[in-house]
C-alpha cells in the first residue's frame, strides 16, 4: 500500500469514528430528551441528525480517494510495461478512471447537495421548533413542564457529560488531523461534531443549575436558544454556498465545503482565534508585537494569571454584601446555613454556596380593588371625579359588589337580594416581618407557596367580603373611614393562619366611586339626602330651642315629661278609689310630692316656665308677707290708740303733715295789733325752699 493510500485510509477511518460518535451522541440526546421530556434536549438531538450525512459524505470522499489512488497506481504500472500493454492502457483508460470521476462528482455535487439539504433542514426545523415553543419565547416559560418531575437529575447530568466529553475528544482529534493538507475536508465533520458538543454543554449547564439550585428556567430558555442557533447555522451554510460561486480559486486548491461552519471551526481550533488576534495586533502597530519580549512574557504568565483570576473570582463568590435594608438567606448545597444580617458576610463559593437577599426593612405594596389589574398612570393625570373616565382607553374597570340598600327585598325565584356595584382603589402595604417563616425555613409548608400571591388572594377575598357586607351609602361615607383598619386586621388574621412571615402595615381605601354611567343619579340622590339631613338638623335645632325655652335643655325636658306622665298616672289612679280610703290618701300625698318635684325641677331648669314659676312664687310670698306685716302693724297701732286715745291721733296727724310737707316750701302767717307792721311773712327753709322774709 502506497503512502497516499495509507493517508486516505486513516482519513476514512477517522470519518467512520466521527460517524459512529455522531450517531452515538444523536441517539443519546434522543433518548435523554424522551426520558426527560425536555424540548431543549430534543432540539439538540434534531440538530445532530444532519451531522450523520456530513460524516457519511466524508467517508465516501476518502474511500473514493483510496480507490482513486489505487486506480492511479495500477495505471502507472501498466504504463511502465511494454508497448502492447501501453496500447491496451490507452484503449481502457476511460474505464480505469471511473474512481476519479466518482470522486470529482462527490466534490462537485455531493458536497453541494449535503450542504443544501443541511441548510434547508436546519432552517426549517429551527423555525418549526421556534413556532412550537413560542410560548416560552413570549412568556418566559413553557405551557408544560420544561423537564419531567420523575427524571433522575444526577444520572441525566452524568450521561450528558460523558457524551459531550466523548464528542469533544473525537472532534479535537479529527481537528488535529486537519493540519495535513490531505485531511482538510475532515474539518467540516469536526466543526459539525463540536457544534453538537456545544449544544450538549448548554443542557449540562441547565441541569447543573437544576441540581444545585432547583431552577428549571435554563431548559425553558434553551427550548428557544437551540432552535435559534440552528436557524443561524443554516443561514451561514446558505451564505457560504452563495459566496462560493464568486470566490476565485486555483484548479488544485481545496475548496472549503459550505457545511464547514466558520463559527464552529473556532471551537475545534481555538488557537485560530489567538492567531487572528495576534495578526490584527501586528497590523495595527506595524511590526510583530506578538513576538516582543512583553508578549512572550505575557504568554508565559498567562496561565498562572488566569489561575489567580479564577481563584479571585471564586473567592469573590464567597463574599456577600447585605444592604442596610436587607437580610440574606445563606445556603450550602441547598441546605440552610444561617440568615446574614446587614454588612459583609461569607458563604461557600459558587456553585456550592448561595445567598438570596430580601428587602425586609422596606414597605412593599399590592394594588387591589376595581383597578388593581390595570395600569393607572394614564387614568390619574387629572382630578378623580365620579363623572370622569376612571381607566385608560380600552381598559375595563372591575367593580365590587356591595350589600343591598336598607329595606330592599328579594327578587326572582332564587330568593336572592340584589346588591349594587361600586369602584374603589385598595392598596395593601406590607413588609417581611419574619424571614425564616417567609422563606419556609421554620415553616416548610410556606416554602411551597408564593407568599405575595397568597397575600394578594387573601386580601382580595377580604376586600370583596367587606364591600359585600356594607351598602353603597355606608361605603361612600361612614364605612369608608374605618375600612382601612378593618381590612388590615382581617387580612392579618388570615395571614397568621398560614405563618408566612408577612405583616400588613397599612391598607388604604381611596377613590370610592359609583360607575360613571350612574354618577349623575348618585349626585341627585346625595343632594336629596343632604337636603333631608338639613331639614332634620333644622327641626332638631328648633326642638332644642323649644326645650331650652321650656326646660333649659333636652335632658331636663325629658325628665319633666316623665314626671308629668307619672303625675297624670297617679291622678288617674286616685279617681278610681273611694274618698275615705287609706290608699287614696297615700296616693294624694304621692301626688303632692310629685307636684312639688315637678315645680322644683321646673324652677331649677332655668327655662321660661321655671322663670315664670319662680316669679309667681316670689310675688306670692311678697304679697303674703306684706299682708302679714300690715296686719301686725294695724294690731300694734290699735293697741297704741287704746293706750293714748288723745295722743295717738295727734301723733298720726303730725306724722301725716311731716310726710306731706316734706320737700315743700313753708310759709308762716302771723297777726299782732300792737305791732307797727301788722303783717309779716316768714319763709322758713324747712325741708326745702329758698328761705327769707317778705313784708305784706
Amino acid at each position: 500500500m502506497s503512502q497516499d493510500q495509507l493517508t486516505y485510509t486513516r482519513a476514512s477511518t477517522a470519518s467512520l469514528i466521527g460517524l459512529a460518535m455522531q450517531f452515538v451522541l444523536a441517539l443519546l440526546l434522543i433518548i435523554l430528551g424522551l426520558y426527560a421530556e425536555s424540548k431543549a434536549v430534543l432540539a439538540a438531538a434534531f440538530y445532530s441528525l444532519p451531522g450523520l450525512s456530513v460524516w457519511l459524505l466524508l467517508w465516501l470522499i476518502y474511500k473514493q480517494h483510496q480507490l482513486e489512488r489505487a486506480e492511479a497506481l495500477e495505471a502507472g504500472k501498466l504504463a511502465e510495461s511494454d508497448a502492447r500493454s501501453a496500447a491496451l492502457f490507452e484503449e481502457a483508460g476511460s474505464q480505469l478512471a471511473q474512481a476519479k470521476a466518482r470522486l470529482d462528482n462527490l466534490y462537485k455535487w455531493g458536497v453541494r447537495v449535503v450542504s443544501g439539504l443541511s441548510a434547508v433542514y436546519l432552517i426549517g426545523v429551527g423555525i418549526l421548533l421556534l413556532y412550537l415553543n413560542r410560548s416560552a419565547m413570549l412568556l418566559g416559560t413553557l405551557q408544560e413542564a420544561p423537564l419531567s418531575e420523575t427524571v433522575n437529575t444526577s444520572l441525566f447530568l452524568l450521561l450528558l457529560v460523558v457524551g459531550s466529553m466523548g464528542g469533544f475528544l473525537v472532534a479535537r482529534y479529527v481537528a488535529g488531523m486537519t493540519r495535513v493538507d490531505s485531511w482538510q475536508a475532515l474539518r467540516g465533520g469536526a466543526s459539525t461534531l463540536i457544534g453538537n458538543v456545544f449544544l450538549g454543554v448548554l443542557p449540562i449547564i441547565a441541569a447543573s443549575v437544576l441540581l444545585f439550585f432547583g431552577n428549571t428556567l435554563g431548559f425553558v430558555y434553551l427550548a428557544i436558544i437551540i432552535p435559534a442557533v440552528m436557524v443561524l447555522l443554516g443561514v451561514e451554510i446558505v451564505l457560504g454556498m452563495v459566496l462560493a460561486f464568486y470566490r476565485p480559486r486555483k484548479g488544485d486548491a481545496f475548496v472549503r465545503p459550505a457545511f464547514d461552519s466558520r463559527v464552529l471551526g473556532w471551537l475545534t481550533r481555538p488557537e485560530s482565534i489567538g492567531k487572528i488576534f495576534s495578526e490584527t495586533l501586528n497590523y495595527q502597530f506595524g511590526f510583530e508585537v506578538s513576538k516582543s519580549w512583553f508578549m512572550r512574557l505575557l504568554g508565559k504568565a498567562l496561565l498562572p494569571l488566569a489561575g489567580v483570576c479564577l481563584v479571585v473570582i471564586i473567592g469573590m463568590t464567597s463574599l456577600v454584601i447585605v444592604q442596610p435594608h436587607q437580610q440574606a438567606v445563606v445556603t450550602s448545597n441547598g441546605a440552610f446555613v444561617r440568615i446574614a444580617e446587614p454588612g459583609l458576610s461569607f458563604k461557600a463559593p459558587w456553585p456550592f454556596g448561595r445567598a438570596e437577599k430580601y428587602d425586609v426593612d422596606r414597605i412593599h405594596s399590592i394594588s387591589l380593588g376595581s383597578r388593581g389589574h390595570i395600569n393607572r398612570r394614564g387614568a390619574e393625570r387629572g382630578p378623580m371625579l365620579w363623572t370622569n373616565q376612571h381607566v385608560e382607553e380600552g381598559a375595563t374597570e372591575e367593580f365590587l359588589i356591595t350589600a343591598p340598600p336598607p329595606g330592599s327585598g328579594t327578587t326572582g325565584d332564587k330568593d336572592s337580594v340584589l346588591g349594587e356595584m361600586i369602584g374603589a382603589d385598595v392598596d395593601v402595604s406590607y413588609r417581611i416581618a419574619d424571614l425564616r417563616l417567609y422563606t419556609g425555613i421554620d415553616n416548610p409548608t410556606s416554602g411551597t407557596t408564593d407568599p405575595e400571591t397568597l397575600l394578594k388572594t387573601i386580601a382580595q377575598h377580604e376586600v370583596t367580603r367587606y364591600f359585600a357586607s356594607k351598602d353603597t351609602d355606608a361605603l361612600l361615607s361612614s364605612a369608608r373611614v374605618m375600612a382601612g383598619t378593618n381590612l388590615r386586621n382581617a387580612i392579618q388574621d388570615e395571614l397568621d393562619k398560614y405563618a408566612i412571615g408577612l405583616e400588613v402595615v397599612f391598607v388604604s381605601v381611596s377613590g370610592v366611586h359609583p360607575p360613571q354611567e350612574v354618577a349623575d343619579d348618585y349626585h341627585a340622590r346625595i343632594n336629596a339626602l343632604q337636603e333631608s339631613q338639613t331639614e332634620e338638623a333644622r327641626a332638631l335645632q328648633e326642638a332644642d330651642i323649644i326645650y331650652a325655652t321650656a326646660a333649659g335643655d333636652r335632658d331636663r325636658a325629658n325628665r319633666l315629661i316623665a314626671l308629668v306622665e307619672q303625675y297624670n298616672a297617679l291622678n288617674g289612679q286616685i279617681k278610681q278609689l273611694d274618698d275615705d280610703s287609706d290608699e287614696r290618701k297615700a296616693l294624694e300625698d304621692a301626688v303632692d310630692r310629685q307636684r312639688v318635684a315637678i315645680e322644683l325641677l321646673m324652677i331649677e331648669s332655668g327655662g321660661e316656665v321655671g322663670q315664670r314659676m319662680a316669679q309667681a312664687r316670689a310675688t306670692r310670698w311678697s304679697q303674703a308677707l306684706g299682708a302679714e306685716a300690715r296686719d301686725k302693724r294695724l294690731t300694734a297701732e290699735l293697741k297704741a290708740y287704746e293706750s293714748a286715745p288723745r295722743y295717738y291721733p295727734v301723733s298720726r296727724y303730725l306724722d301725716a303733715l311731716v310726710a306731706g310737707l316734706e320737700n315743700r316750701p313753708k310759709t308762716v302767717l302771723g297777726s299782732d295789733a300792737e305791732l307797727d307792721n301788722p303783717e309779716v311773712v316768714l319763709d322758713l327753709p324747712l325741708g326745702g325752699g329758698s328761705g327769707g322774709s317778705t313784708p305784706r
